[in-house]
């Protein structure tokens, strides 16, 4: 008889239980899963995102001057801008742009959280500027219509939902093609 090594068994473990939630992951994703009395939802990712290309020639901090000058006059505010390949440049790691801008009408934010909780989820509104392995810069942020044709939520949200999402496509458009 041989000897059964300890580590072989957890990894085999481990291995079990990664299929076994891939499994529950790829039932989940066309219906409900239980979980301790919880809910599970797996919503394919890029139904929940929208994303545009940069026109060729507009410039990252255009496009980003751009989105600023609009959103100021939609009644959105600029509320934090994280230059995630900046702060890796910093350090030395020389990698693709990468950086968020956060968006934000405090006072509908606040009356939206007021009304729903589960819009703080959506709060603050953001874009994420990503340059692709090709050197094409993207603009990606959250499909709020998923939120907007949701019958569970009160028509005063679904109002303040498609003034923020009409702001934040007004934005982005701004950031695509530069012009303000």
């Amino acid at each position: 008889m041989h000897k059964v090594n300890q580590g072989s068994i957890r990894r085999l473990v481990n291995y079990f239980m990664v299929c076994v939630l891939l499994g529950i992951l790829a039932i989940a994703t066309v219906s409900k899963v239980k979980a301790n009395e919880s809910e599970v939802k797996v919503i394919e990712v890029t139904q929940t995102l929208m994303a545009m290309s940069v026109q060729k020639g507009v410039s990252i901090e255009d496009a980003v001057t751009a989105m600023k000058s609009v959103a100021a006059a939609t009644s959105m505010k600029l509320v934090g801008r994280k230059q995630v390949s900046k702060e890796l440049g910093k350090r030395g790691k020389k990698v693709r742009h990468l950086e968020v801008l956060q968006f934000c009408n405090p006072g509908e934010a606040v009356e939206a959280v007021e009304i729903s909780m589960v819009y703080a989820a959506y709060i603050p509104c953001q874009i994420t500027m990503v340059e692709d392995k090709n050197g094409k810069v993207w603009l990606i942020t959250r499909n709020m219509d998923m939120m907007v044709d949701n019958e569970m939520i009160s028509p005063r949200l679904a109002e303040i939902a498609i003034r923020v999402n009409q702001a934040m496509l007004k934005i982005m458009t701004a950031g695509v093609t530069g012009e303000f």
